[in-house]
């Protein structure tokens, strides 16, 4: 391996953000579940897969890290079937209900942490035509993005939120007097890019520019986030200081939780090994 191979290897070792902990995405899947089902003319990240894979309807399709269902709903429109996987166990009840309100009777949503899942286990061993993996922290290190690989027989698509500007961490920015900033994954495509390189896969890149999101979210749910980031800088006495800054922007018991992004999605043709 190159030194930046090895690089790789150390700098994408598996994450143990917040992110990573199920039950931070437990308490806001009623937020997640609320998202409407994706379309392929107003959804960039849709438009490329569909346009990429240009489906025929008898495809199989991995979602890691599915959330509440919405692109593994939307893919089942084009394909025969989908397996949407993610750790929040709320989240893959409300991605059932999704599925059943809106009659896809070809998707099946399973709690798994993709990190430990075996593979080489019946639903697994025998792979996907087309995998995704959009903004998931499953796809948290260079092993789990490499089993994700494994399992791709046709296309593989992975997203990174590469940029993140978020109303709450400027926010609290002002409010503590020093800057706060969301984690991003801006090395992330470079590192999948490399893991892809080294398997003799050739990657493809797209970029999504300054998406803008509007949301509000509970104040305790923006509590319990902010408490997090400010116990993670140091600060002496996070509690009170979180209480008094989630009080100072709350309205009628939420908070504006809207945040401006660039994705990057590395894909590729698992057929197109050098």
């Amino acid at each position: 391996m190159s030194r930046l191979s090895d690089a790789v290897e150390i700098e994408w070792a598996s994450m143990k953000g917040p992110g990573c902990n199920p039950r931070m995405w437990d308490k806001g899947s009623a937020r997640f579940a609320e998202h409407p089902i994706p379309e392929v003319v107003t959804d960039d990240f849709l438009r490329l897969v569909s346009q990429t894979v240009r489906f025929e309807g008898s495809e199989s399709v991995l979602d890691v890290g599915c959330g509440a269902g919405q692109y593994s709903i939307a893919l089942s429109h084009l394909s025969k079937k989908v397996l949407g996987t993610d750790f929040s166990e709320s989240m893959v009840a409300h991605a059932r209900l999704l599925a059943e309100r809106e009659g896809a009777n070809n998707v099946v949503f399973e709690r798994s942490d993709w990190m430990a899942q075996d593979v080489s286990m019946p639903g697994y061993s025998d792979g996907f035509d087309v995998t995704i993996a959009h903004c998931t922290p499953a796809i948290g290190s260079a092993d789990s993005f490499r089993k994700l690989v494994s399992v791709t027989n046709g296309w593989g698509f992975v997203t990174f939120c590469t940029r993140r500007v978020d109303v709450i961490d400027r926010k609290l920015g002002d409010f503590v007097g020093r800057e706060f900033r969301n984690a991003h994954g801006a090395d992330l495509p470079a590192y999948a890019f490399q893991v892809l390189w080294d398997l003799g896969i050739y990657p493809l890149m797209h970029y999504e520019r300054d998406v803008t999101t509007t949301g509000r979210m509970p104040s305790a749910e923006a509590l319990d986030r902010v408490r997090g980031m400010l116990a993670r800088s140091g600060e002496d006495d996070p509690d009170a200081l979180a209480k008094r800054f989630v009080d100072s922007i709350s309205e009628n018991g939420e908070v504006d939780s809207g945040f401006r992004s660039d994705f990057t999605t590395v894909y590729w043709d698992a057929g197109s090994k050098a």
